[in-house]
């Protein structure tokens, strides 16, 4: 990635001028390929990653009852609130960390956190919304998991996740959409059929597609006139 293409994406974060050509001049970027581990649960942290491209998922694994829950995402103008909270804490990764979009990202070094801290005061502001923004979101999707339906927390990521340009489908397994809202996948399934028979959205192998309008007008006429 060339010099200047780096600090155009860094224009993403929250950052003054002197701290951008810091980073682009000192620092190296990686790339990561869909499905990677960057980091494991238990790993010690020794770089923060500053995410350029593409987006990566982090999720725990509860030994007790075998499953992994998704913690946050985490996409580009972000970090990984989780790696910080280690670095600051010299505690290892409480998260495993898997691309699930081509990833480039700005790889710095643990030990020049405090270089950062004493020189670049927009370094500071953005570590402190970078903990607090995960903070949050670890607590509405507790407050989410013990409040919310299954069948409300799937609406709600199939909702979010489909977009117009995609045909209003995500490809997503039920395995990892029980991972995204904190359930099983036997319970997950179960509720995808139910919704799939109110006609609210349609099943198809590793996608789901949600139905608006004249499509869900379509599948009651269809559905009559079988």
């Amino acid at each position: 990635m060339h010099p200047s293409e780096i600090r155009s994406r860094l224009s993403l974060f929250p950052f003054d001028k002197g701290l951008i050509g810091h980073l682009s001049d000192n620092y190296s970027i990686v790339d990561q390929a869909v499905g990677e581990k960057a980091l494991h649960q238990g790993d010690p942290v020794n770089r923060i990653p500053l995410y350029l491209v593409g987006e990566s998922k982090l999720y725990r694994y509860s030994a007790e009852k075998d499953k992994q829950y998704v913690i946050s995402h985490v996409k580009p103008g972000e970090t990984c609130p989780t790696s910080l909270v280690a670095a600051v804490t010299k505690q290892p990764s409480a998260v495993t960390a898997i691309s699930i979009k081509p990833v480039k990202k700005l790889l710095i070094p643990v030990y020049e956190v405090d270089y950062l801290h004493d020189h670049f005061e927009s370094w500071n502001r953005f570590v402190l919304q970078s903990m607090t923004k995960g903070y949050n979101q670890i607590l509405n999707s507790f407050s989410g998991a013990m409040t919310k339906t299954v069948e409300q927390r799937i609406h709600e990521f199939i909702t979010i996740s489909c977009h117009p340009k995609n045909g209003h489908m995500i490809k997503i397994t039920h395995d990892e959409l029980a991972q995204e809202i904190g359930s099983s996948r036997v319970v997950v399934t179960r509720t995808l059929k139910k919704l799939e028979q109110t006609g609210a959205l349609s099943l198809h192998r590793g996608k789901i597609c949600m139905l608006i309008g004249s499509q869900i007008d379509e599948k009651k006429a269809r559905t009559v006139k079988s």
